[in-house]
């Protein structure tokens, strides 16, 4: 393929992938080379695929796309003024595992907050780290905001032996932590601070939006970019953001977790995102900041006469955060709803919105209904969830909803809750993942090492993480939860009740 080199495929686009793999698609080579379709929509069963879809598909080794690809993660660096940005494909998980991999040995502590998602219990497993919890605020409402700097540093206290801190910050509900404080704290400390930002891959583009973690003293910032920017799903960022991390072991961290084999459809999407926010991502996120505002004063308004609505949380949660020394993400718009008091939970009635309007939320569980705006959805879709809105907030309207005959019990988690207290971990991650287990009654496990990651989906926060020990508390929210029609992993049930993995003595 001698005449498709760098040479021979020049271009005056600013987009070094996108430009290069114009020319190189527009010479039409002749491909005796992976993958299989041979740049042709032939593969059937996509209707209307066309065939520049699979035409722009090829091996990312091939002539000088290596070079490009490099190119292009140094344009998306000099946009998120990092050191230096990685296109990641296996989405943000794996820069959460490459990130622990890269600065945690095996036996060596990490602070971690309880809100973490999954994926951090694979990092935790994968590079042998002990974790030690930093446990988050909680309203009175009993809904859990982020964690705090105090909590950050009363677990340095307690270990301090540490090497790294992993906050996740925004939350899946947008509340963030004070990532300045904490960065603070880590510096002098001298520890790591890594960051899963994977809700807040927009916060650079946006006025009166918080701070990046990329900004506030993170180490290394990982990025979701499918979930708020215009990007393919599974593409993310992986951010080095201090000369104290080695980049060549964040690389080869990398090369253990990602496929060698990536769809060079997510690198063009990624840089073709990336620059899209560059250009028009700040009126994007502008109108979208706005259109939630007038959302909300919907629902505050519907509060009045809705019944459904009078159910939600007395206060806006956003509020109670922001007056908690919480940031908050303007384009997260959640009802909180009381099923005890309304009789239909939060899941019901996403599924009216679905089945009346044709809206998919982000995410609806046993009390909640989140509805993600980024500023990129057609504008009749906007005035749908609008008009659904507003049609919720009508007396006459939403009357129909209301009784689905069924009776529900209180989930709420509230901060003198016994499963609030700190965690008592007796064997680390990695080594309950490969101990014998046995599945017992839930009841009956009080004092026993939890197996299995026990993670109530969404939002996909462990309720338990293996190697810790069952108590009461937990036994009894995950009885409530479960018995309220939430989906909970890691717990079975079958003609006697609910089963739970445990350690096998």
């Amino acid at each position: 393929m001698s005449n498709l080199t760098e040479n021979n495929c020049k271009t005056e686009t600013a987009l070094p992938l996108t430009g290069y793999m114009e020319e190189f698609t527009g010479m039409d080579p002749a491909r005796f080379c992976t993958p299989g379709h041979k740049g042709n929509a032939v593969s059937g069963g996509l209707s209307g695929a066309p065939d520049s879809l699979f035409g722009y598909d090829i091996a990312d080794d091939v002539a000088s796309i290596p070079r490009k690809i490099r190119e292009s993660e140094s344009y998306a660096a000099q946009i998120y003024n990092t050191l230096r940005t990685f296109y990641l494909v296996n989405g943000s998980t794996a820069g959460i595992l490459a990130m622990f991999l890269s600065v945690i040995k095996p036996g060596e502590k990490v602070v971690i907050g309880r809100n973490c998602h999954r994926s951090a219990l694979s990092g935790l497993v994968l590079s042998g780290a002990v974790p030690a919890y930093a446990l988050c605020d909680i309203s009175s409402e009993g809904f859990q905001l982020n964690t705090t700097p105090q909590a950050v540093e009363k677990a340095l206290d307690q270990n301090s032996d540490a090497k790294a801190v992993f906050i996740t910050s925004p939350s899946y509900w947008g509340i963030c932590a004070d990532m300045e404080e904490i960065g603070r704290i880590c510096r002098d400390r001298g520890v790591f601070l890594l960051a899963d930002e994977a809700w807040g891959a927009h916060f650079p583009f946006g006025k009166n939006f918080p701070k990046s973690a990329i900004i506030c003293g993170a180490d290394l910032v990982v990025q979701s970019a499918h979930k708020t920017l215009p990007c393919l799903t599974g593409t993310s960022l992986l951010h080095i953001c201090s000369s104290k991390t080695d980049p060549v072991m964040v690389e080869e961290s990398l090369a253990l977790v990602q496929t060698t084999s990536p769809n060079l459809l997510y690198y063009l999407s990624l840089e073709q995102g990336i620059n899209r926010m560059k250009t028009d991502g700040g009126a994007a996120l502008k109108t979208a900041g706005d259109t939630v505002v007038r959302f909300r004063e919907i629902v505050k308004k519907g509060k009045t006469s809705c019944s459904l609505l009078q159910g939600c949380c007395p206060s806006d949660i956003y509020e109670i955060a922001q007056k908690r020394g919480f940031g908050t993400d303007p384009l997260k718009l959640s009802l909180f709803m009381d099923p005890v008091e309304t009789g239909i939970s939060g899941s019901e009635l996403a599924g009216w919105f679905t089945d009346s309007f044709g809206i998919i939320p982000e995410m609806s569980d046993f009390n909640t209904i989140i509805f993600l705006l980024t500023g990129w959805e057609k504008k009749h879709h906007i005035d749908n969830l609008e008009k659904a809105l507003k049609n919720l907030s009508d007396e006459n309207y939403n009357s129909g909803i209301k009784h689905r005959g069924k009776k529900y019990s209180s989930v709420k988690i509230h901060p003198e809750d016994s499963c609030c207290l700190p965690p008592t971990t007796a064997v680390s991650p990695r080594a309950a993942h490969f101990f014998p287990k046995k599945q017992i009654d839930l009841e009956e496990s009080e004092g026993e090492i939890c197996g299995v990651p026990v993670v109530p989906y969404p939002p996909g926060i462990p309720v338990l993480m293996p190697g810790e020990i069952i108590n009461a508390g937990t036994i009894n929210i995950l009885k409530k939860t479960a018995s309220a029609g939430v989906n909970i992993r890691g717990i079975e049930r079958n003609r006697n009740g609910w089963m739970i993995t445990v350690l096998d003595d």
